[in-house]
């Protein structure tokens, strides 16, 4: 008799060790179901968060971007009215040298010219005014000539 209480004692001591075995087993098993449920939870946040800090990211970064190709543009629109400007403004210069130049040119050569022509008046006259004396004291000899000649 003492054996069979002994085993029946064994059996069933045996029996509560593997139900608590089952029953931390299980619990374990459901541990790692609930850690394994909140680290695909806590991933799929992760992921979600970083999905939307990146979408967040493209949106400024786009943002930022579009700022930066206006100011671009802008900057690129002031350089060439700058330059259009400064361009008019040395042609306009360069067009009232050239015009004050002519006009010096013109000026020389006019007066050049008005000088040649002065020149030439003046010969012009000298000659004139060399021959009528010279004929005027040829008449005046002449007539002489003919005064004391008749009066002999």
């Amino acid at each position: 008799w003492r054996r069979f209480v002994c085993e029946t004692d064994y059996y069933i001591t045996l029996d509560d060790i593997v139900t608590v075995q089952n029953f931390v087993r299980q619990c374990q098993a459901c541990k790692r179901v609930t850690s394994m449920r909140n680290e695909r939870a806590a991933l799929n946040i992760q992921r979600s968060f970083r999905g939307h800090k990146g979408r967040s990211h493209a949106s400024g970064l786009r943002a930022y971007l579009e700022n930066e190709r206006r100011c671009q543009q802008a900057a690129t629109y002031i350089q060439r009215t700058w330059r259009g400007y400064n361009q008019k403004q040395q042609y306009w210069f360069l067009l009232l040298c050239a015009i004050q130049i002519q006009s010096i040119v013109r000026g020389l050569l006019v007066r050049d010219q008005l000088k040649q022509e002065h020149f030439a008046a003046t010969e012009i006259q000298s000659a004139w005014r060399g021959k009528s004396a010279v004929t005027a004291y040829q008449q005046y000899r002449a007539a002489r000539a003919i005064q004391a000649a008749w009066r002999g």
